[in-house]
């Protein structure tokens, strides 16, 4: 996917990401990107005292959801980046366990638009789940926001209900059998569901 920011904003948002990270971190690097499973959700609570709590209501003001449904969306989005074995940002977290700034804007800013984000609230948003991504860590981030498989029986359809923006972006990552799309939803049924 191509890069929504010309390279002098992806420094500008980068520089912006590193310095909420030292603000967050400045306590001491004993809990960044570690985060345990019930303090990953919970540090995601905007009305908290917790250390993400201003990216927490950041995303809440961007979204209009609160902030651990939205980043679960993100994750089922950029889960091939971000949480598989192969993905670019899993293998830096893999070998660093830390991720570059420059990365996380440059991979998180596609998927954002697809999501139907622009202009400078896309910009505050890659912020905001950059800090928190980095700050909680991908492995937490990966098991903690992952939601559960809802298991189909064959000949089942699934019916998926997004804004037509991230409908292609689904379409990239699900291989379609046959595909109907209506007005603000779509149903695809995968060669294992017929």
């Amino acid at each position: 996917m191509a890069n929504p920011f010309p390279p002098e904003t992806v420094q500008s948002l980068a520089d912006r990401i590193d310095a909420q990270i030292s603000v967050l971190s400045a306590g001491g690097r004993e809990s960044y990107g570690v985060s345990t499973s019930s303090s990953a959700q919970r540090s995601l609570d905007p009305e908290s005292t917790s250390p993400l709590a201003v990216q927490a209501a950041e995303i809440e003001r961007i979204t209009q959801e609160k902030p651990v449904r939205f980043l679960k969306k993100f994750r089922r989005a950029a889960k091939q980046d971000i949480c598989e074995e192969d993905g670019v940002l899993n293998a830096q977290w893999k070998k660093w366990k830390d991720l570059a700034s420059e990365d996380v804007v440059k991979s998180f800013g596609p998927y954002l638009v697809a999501m139907g984000f622009s202009g400078v609230l896309l910009e505050s948003l890659v912020v905001a789940v950059g800090v928190t991504v980095i700050h909680i860590g991908l492995v937490a981030f990966c098991e903690d926001l992952e939601e559960e498989a809802t298991e189909t029986t064959a000949g089942e359809s699934i019916v998926v209900n997004f804004p037509r923006s991230y409908q292609a972006l689904l379409l990239l990552h699900y291989p379609v059998k046959r595909f109907a799309a209506c007005s603000a939803s779509f149903e695809y049924v995968t060669e294992q569901h017929l």
